[in-house]
């Protein structure tokens, strides 16, 4: 209800996490864990960017005789609503019974896509290993079921892919030598003055590789990517702190971030322009 002083939801993926539920702006009053009775845990929901390859986020279907261990999340309205907004047009929301670990039966609200949509379309797969990490680092900090955690730990996943730099990319990035204010352009400015959202002078850094955005990059990260936008990425392997510099980040921080780099470059959304320092994949003469 919408004058309700607290809104109960159920969360099974990665919303079962408090430290990404935070980075997004939202809090948690409290949590229990529980049970969805007669569903099956599913990756089958397509994202709306192919960043991580094709892979599939959590869902849940009916299921005769199954469970989905999760967290219970008590929120107020005004959390519920932002949540609502961020899970996007496909989710549906919609109450379930939910056996809490000590026995207790109460309702909550799930997130669940019941059909498929142009941009989000349904058909089973894998996750990508930054989504079911933070699935695995969200049941454990909720110390949910050892069973399900281990199934988890077990289920299979698509992996970003390896960055391969070839020598043509080599001359691009010794081409020019960008210092920050070069590209560090508000992210307004480029907004306001082209609603298309194509500008061929969109420059950005990652890891100290200097990029120019191509008309093929998607609006959501066409909207994100304006100066260096390391430490940002950093911040999508949520499951580990968020580093303040490059040199704190985790080994899962930087495989992600390389692996975001070639599928720039593979996907032909971006094209290498110089370099920033410091760029690791600079060759010394």
């Amino acid at each position: 209800p919408a004058d309700a002083a607290e809104v109960r939801t159920f969360s099974f993926g990665a919303n079962m996490s408090v430290e990404s539920l935070k980075n997004r702006g939202i809090d948690c009053i409290r949590q229990e864990r529980g049970k969805l009775l007669n569903h099956r845990l599913v990756f089958n929901v397509g994202g709306p960017t192919k960043l991580e390859g094709d892979v599939r986020y959590g869902n849940v279907e009916e299921s005769e005789g199954s469970v989905v261990h999760g967290v219970v999340n008590w929120m107020t309205p005004h959390a519920i609503a932002t949540l609502d907004n961020m899970e996007g047009p496909a989710y549906d929301r919609v109450s379930r019974e939910i056996e809490l670990y000590n026995g207790e039966r109460l309702s909550a609200l799930i997130f669940v896509q019941s059909q498929s949509y142009a941009k989000y379309p349904l058909a089973e797969g894998l996750p990508s290993k930054r989504y079911l990490k933070l699935l695995i680092h969200g049941a454990r900090r909720a110390n949910l079921d050892a069973l399900w955690i281990e199934s988890l730990e077990q289920h299979s996943f698509i992996g970003m892919p390896t960055l391969t730099l070839t020598t043509e990319h080599q001359h691009q990035l010794a081409a020019r030598t960008f210092d920050s204010s070069d590209f560090d352009r508000p992210t307004h400015a480029v907004i306001n003055n082209n609603p298309e959202g194509i500008d061929s002078e969109q420059l950005f850094a990652l890891q100290g590789v200097v990029l120019r955005a191509l008309p093929a990059l998607d609006p959501f990260f066409r909207k994100l990517f304006f100066g260096d936008v390391t430490l940002l990425m950093c911040g999508f392997v949520s499951y580990d702190p968020k580093p303040s510099t490059v040199a704190e980040a985790t080994p899962d921080q930087l495989d992600f971030l390389q692996g975001t780099l070639q599928q720039l470059l593979s996907q032909g959304c971006c094209e290498i322009v110089g370099h920033c320092l410091p760029c690791p994949f600079l060759l010394k003469n």
